[in-house]
């Protein structure tokens, strides 16, 4: 008995713990869950993420964006990574949170603020020049801590400013505090010994945060170096716009990207295609045909990403002049454009053509002579194959796949053969084959004529002219009289078969009187 009375009271003293463990791991839920739906995030728009969220306890984490899509689903804390922060993302995001101890996930709302550019704080520049040294500094308020600090030269050298490194003619002054009219602020700068000609110009210094990274731009004129009027000339004192390549070759089908800049941030940034469609770009610019592509407008980068280009015969890509057009933040000052030249060639080139001896003969050359696995042909009636099962004799190969070079040649061809091919050919390096059909070549070149179909040609033409001839000439030398008597005939003739009228009755008709017996 006595012993039924410790177990019962054991299982009380059990029951009675796991009960208030459930009630502190509930209430320590309910204290999570309140303190994450009154949370928010900032994420800094056209930039990337990379955050950890969801309580420290989290064993599972399923992360939904506003759009309902997926973003993360995982054992342990949810991971937020974005390539690329736009408009979509702003919102209420939903996070489904399995804790440690429960057997039920946790719902967490949190609502996410997109931040533009203009919230951004302003880099602080300063240039120091004393012969014959220069000092680059860049500088962000105090609540900013700067993690590394990158400087570009004007010929787009990027030198990285590390506390207490110096090569070549540069010394890093690292990274520090300083005051400045009563506003701290975290500053990192660069000092050029005897600058070169390559120094001088406009630089561009990166600034990295744990928020962000921020860009401002200096420029670099020493009176020392410019005294050759050669040089002065070269150096580019004012923002300048312009494109990384002047002129493009692509293939049909691949993606394309276009970009330009300027030593000045951007205010706005747009590209024309040659039929006249312009292409308005930012950092939240991200649709199914492009995206923006570079490092924010703050940095003097604009660029954009074609996903796939499509066909020329289409006239939503042709081939020629394209521009990029960027606003500066004066708005006094002009917008500035660069020309880029763009050439979009197919993927594969066919052709099919008789040749001299009446033989078929078909040709395939892939873009920038790729090498290719295999190629293969298709006839109209579907009867397929490749170089290596080629169904007659009359078939012969003249491939040359290490240059691209698809070739089939055909020996007294039949009229299936006439009709267009076709050709098919597998890059290498690529999952998907190329393809194109072939021209028509039904039309068989005709049968030379010969020596004696020439000749009669030439004599029934020559004695037709000669019976003209001939004809004329009698006729002007009729005698006059002659002719008279002959137009008098010509005029009877003609009267003689003109038709005439008939006569008018002129009493009227009576029956005429019986005969007697």
């Amino acid at each position: 008995m006595a012993r039924f009375e410790l177990t019962h009271t054991l299982f009380h003293i059990l029951a009675g713990a796991i009960a208030v463990s459930s009630l502190e791991a509930t209430s320590s839920a309910d204290t999570l869950s309140e303190q994450w739906e009154a949370t928010s995030i900032v994420l800094p728009r056209g930039r990337p993420v990379n955050q950890t969220l969801g309580p420290e306890t989290s064993v599972y984490c399923k992360l939904t964006d506003p759009t309902q899509r997926v973003v993360f689903e995982g054992h342990g804390r949810c991971n937020l990574v974005l390539d690329r922060v736009t408009n979509n993302h702003a919102g209420i995001w939903v996070m489904d949170v399995g804790l440690q101890g429960n057997m039920l996930t946790t719902t967490y709302r949190i609502t996410a603020l997109v931040r533009g550019t203009g919230d951004k704080p302003t880099v602080s520049t300063y240039v120091a020049k004393e012969q014959p040294e220069v000092t680059l500094k860049c500088s962000v308020p105090v609540e900013y801590e700067v993690k590394s600090c990158l400087f570009q030269d004007p010929t787009g050298r990027v030198i990285m400013s590390t506390e207490g490194a110096s090569e070549d003619r540069y010394i890093s002054s690292g990274s520090g505090t300083t005051v400045s009219g009563g506003v701290t602020m975290h500053e990192c700068g660069l000092r050029i010994t005897d600058p070169a000609v390559s120094d001088l110009g406009i630089w561009r210094c990166a600034v990295e945060t744990e928020q962000d990274v921020y860009y401002g731009f200096l420029t670099v004129l020493c009176p020392w170096s410019m005294q050759d009027p050669d040089i002065a000339a070269a150096v580019v004192s004012e923002p300048t716009l312009s494109s990384t390549r002047t002129e493009l070759v692509h293939m049909a089908g691949e993606s394309m990207t276009l970009s330009c800049s300027i030593q000045s941030p951007i205010r706005y940034c747009y590209f024309r295609a040659p039929n006249g469609r312009t292409y308005s770009v930012s950092p939240a610019s991200n649709t199914d045909e492009f995206e923006y592509v570079g490092a924010g407008l703050d940095s003097g980068e604009c660029g954009i990403r074609f996903n796939r280009l499509l066909s020329q015969e289409e006239g939503h890509w042709p081939a020629g002049r394209w521009s990029c057009h960027v606003g500066l933040p004066d708005e006094t000052e002009a917008e500035q454009r660069v020309n880029m030249q763009v050439q979009i060639n197919r993927p594969i080139e066919v052709s099919q053509y008789l040749n001299s001896a009446s033989d078929l003969v078909m040709e395939a050359d892939v873009f920038q002579q790729q090498a290719v696995e295999y190629c293969r042909y298709v006839r109209i009636d579907g009867f397929g194959f490749t170089s290596a099962t080629l169904p007659e004799s009359r078939y012969s190969s003249t491939e040359q796949r290490a240059r691209g070079h698809c070739g089939l040649h055909i020996s007294g061809p039949t009229i299936l053969d006439l009709h267009p091919w076709t050709i098919a050919a597998k890059i290498v390096g690529r999952e998907e084959e190329v393809l194109d059909i072939t021209n028509h070549s039904m039309n068989v070149p005709s049968e030379p004529e010969t020596t004696a179909s020439r000749n009669n040609v030439w004599i029934w033409c020559t004695a037709t002219i000669s019976g003209a001839i001939l004809i004329a000439a009698a006729i002007m030398f009729i005698p006059s009289k002659n002719r008279a008597r002959a137009n008098s005939w010509k005029n009877s003739l003609r009267a003689s078969l003109t038709k005439k009228p008939l006569p008018a009755d002129s009493a009227p008709n009576s029956t005429p009187p019986a005969m007697s017996a």
